[in-house]
């Protein structure tokens, strides 16, 4: 209450006043409801005087920084305090980077020292970032009250209100967030655009960007495309890589794959400009994530795609048209297209025609030499080839005459092969002859399509078809097959697969032959001894084969009464290195290890002779578990050396493992 006036009525009233400038409530000042005030005939000032005060509060710019709270205010001034008041107005306060204007009266504080803001953590966001609060009075004063933090359960310090104590100037209270523009360049590769999420780190000599998903409304990231993004950031300083990442949502035989080809980020502030050259895939059973380094200059990241024109002209001797599906590989010196099945509309490769295809390829350089071959499928799949002409969009020209047959029952029974440029020297054109050796394990055949590549110093032949007009590949079988090729020089590798096919895929392959054609002494033995099986052993239906070969194990046991084991038994081979150790399981007796009885085992490796010594092992399992060793022979096929040892030697329970000397 501020006063009570009592007056009197007629020609001469009277004026009596009670100044009184007290609270009359039970929960402020003295708490007392009842005052006695004493009369006074002048009247007077008791409280002191309302005055406006507004309010200005700058939310911040960062990511989240506006809140749904409900964010109340309490001045402190030289006179007292205004009590907590409630900053609220019609409309959608305290978003991100906005200014807010707020009014209340007060009586007059005096000068401002201090504000306390705080939010109730209220709504679906309460977590905010304040910038600052500025405060005018009707009086004429102005205090700056600078924050730059956050009122945050969960970030900076977890608190959620703020004492800030007033200054005379304003100041920048955090670092000013700028604008970073990236163009995105994909690649101009097949298959190289996503339709996965992308997310984008940029990190700086002064701090990193939050995680920021590139949002398009349009297309984004087409092969060969180019989109635009901006990313709001503090100031990094100089750009010192990006992090860059696929959230694998993406469709395609990969999954999320992407050929970046590089980003180009400048700053809104000085315009400095940032290449982050990639030039490869993300994804596509590579990372999903990637760092690039940033440079200060731009650059190519991967070659050109060029267009080649390619002319098939097939021959005009009787039946020289094929249905079969044909295929081309073109080779430069260091490296080729893979393998690109020609179609098109219409029927190909019908006698006399000559049909054209456009293959839009990585500049390959200057070709040397093309495989071209069909299936096999169809009526009529044999095929008489006259010559392929190939030019490239640069200019470049090359022919390759053949004038031969591609046929099962013609000519060489050869159905692809490679042909050379016509008139630039290459190297001589050989017969290859693969002999496959299937295992004689149970379910060991396979009814897949079976294929290889044969690595060789000097040059190559990849993804040929291991196929002729026998039922290829049964248990205990050994198929032969005939490729013809450059010189491949010193054979460094075989590799060989299956399509994983038919009803009994699955194939366990001993081992594998290659040889020059009427050249016995060129004979080069790859040994496997293993399964191409998804479902047996390490569940892989490809195999890297390198030169080796194939060691004959040969044990006699003895022929006195109980010499024979039922026993399992290993056996380890030792020359310049060792071998793993090797159940001995697969032998040409159904019952091993009989008294007086020898068995045969092979074992395949990359060649450790000359073999010194061997170490047998018993399980001791079994209900005649003895075992008398009489003879051991080690036999080096790939050499025909021949190293022995008869010990005579029991096997009993005290002594289940021995080495012994082989000479």
């Amino acid at each position: 209450m501020d006063k009570v006036v009592i007056s009197t009525l007629g020609d001469n009233p009277k004026k009596w006043f009670f100044l009184v400038g007290r609270w009359l409530a039970t929960d402020e000042d003295d708490k007392q409801i009842v005052r006695e005030v004493p009369a006074s005939t002048e009247d007077g000032v008791v409280s002191a005087p309302l005055i406006t005060y507004n309010i200005s509060v700058k939310t911040g710019d960062r990511p989240g920084a506006g809140t749904d709270a409900n964010v109340l205010i309490t001045l402190f001034g030289e006179k007292g305090d205004s009590g907590e008041r409630l900053l609220d107005k019609p409309g959608n306060n305290f978003e991100r980077n906005r200014i807010d204007e707020f009014a209340f009266q007060s009586v007059d504080l005096g000068d401002l020292k201090r504000i306390v803001i705080r939010h109730d953590n209220s709504g679906a966001g309460p977590a905010w970032f304040l910038d600052k609060v500025i405060i005018e009075s009707g009086a004429g004063g102005k205090w700056y009250f600078p924050c730059g933090r956050w009122l945050d359960k969960s970030g900076d310090d977890k608190q959620i209100s703020r004492e800030i104590g007033a200054i005379a100037e304003d100041v920048q209270t955090y670092t000013p967030m700028i604008t970073y523009t990236l163009t995105v360049n994909t690649a101009d590769r097949p298959g190289a655009g996503t339709s996965a999420g992308v997310y984008v780190t940029l990190v700086g000599e002064n701090a990193q960007s939050d995680e920021n998903r590139l949002e398009s409304t349009g297309n984004a990231f087409s092969r060969n495309g180019s989109d635009v993004f901006s990313i709001r950031s503090v100031d990094l300083g100089k750009l010192e890589k990006l992090r860059i990442r696929l959230d694998d949502s993406g469709l395609g035989v990969f999954g999320a794959a992407w050929y970046l080809d590089k980003v180009i980020v400048k700053s809104e502030k000085d315009g400095e400009v940032s290449y982050f050259l990639h030039g490869d895939w993300i994804g596509k059973k590579k990372k999903l994530t990637v760092e690039i380094a940033a440079s200060g200059k731009d650059g190519q990241t991967y070659k050109p795609m060029v267009t080649y024109t390619v002319k098939v002209t097939t021959g005009t001797c009787r039946g020289a048209g094929t249905d079969a599906n044909v295929f081309i590989i073109l080779y430069s010196a260091k490296r080729d297209s893979g393998k690109i099945v020609l179609e098109g509309p219409g029927n190909l490769f019908e006698r006399g025609k000559t049909d054209v295809f456009q293959l839009k390829l990585v500049d390959l350089g200057s070709l040397k030499k093309i495989r071209i071959g069909h299936d096999g499928k169809g009526i009529g799949a044999g095929w008489f080839l006259d010559k392929v002409e190939i030019e490239s969009s640069t200019g470049k020209k090359y022919n390759f005459p053949c004038s031969r047959w591609f046929d099962t029952s013609e000519g060489d029974k050869l159905i692809e092969r490679d042909l050379l440029v016509d008139g630039e020297p290459g190297p001589k054109m050989l017969n290859y002859i693969v002999t496959v050796l299937t295992g004689k394990k149970r379910g060991s055949g396979t009814d897949a399509n079976v294929h290889c590549s044969i690595i060789g110093s000097l040059d190559k032949v990849e993804n040929v078809l291991l196929d002729n007009a026998k039922n290829n590949f049964e248990s205990g079988m050994v198929d032969k097959f005939k490729i013809q090729t450059c010189d491949l020089g010193d054979l460094k590798e075989f590799i060989v697969w299956h399509d994983n096919s038919g009803l009994g895929p699955g194939w366990y392959l001993d081992r594998v032959y290659v040889e020059i054609e009427d050249q016995p002494a060129s004979k080069v033995m790859f040994p496997c001894s293993r399964w191409l099986d998804k479902s047996e052993d390490d569940g892989q239906i490809k195999r890297n084969l390198v030169p080796g070969t194939v060691y004959h194990v040969r044990i006699t046991t003895g022929k006195e009464k109980g010499a024979g084991t039922d026993s399992k038994i290993y056996c380890v081979l030792h020359g310049k290195t060792n071998l793993p150790e090797t159940k001995l399981e697969n032998s040409q007796n159904l019952n091993k290890f009989e008294a007086g009885q020898m068995d045969e085992f092979t074992i395949g490796s990359p060649s450790i002779s000359p073999i010194t010594h061997i170490t047998l092992r018993s399980n001791d399992e079994g209900v005649g578990s003895d075992w008398l060793i009489a003879n051991i022979e080690v036999e080096d096929e790939a050499t025909g050396i021949v190293v022995k040892n008869s010990p005579n030697l029991w096997f009993k329970k005290k002594l289940t493992q021995q080495k012994f000397p082989l000479q």
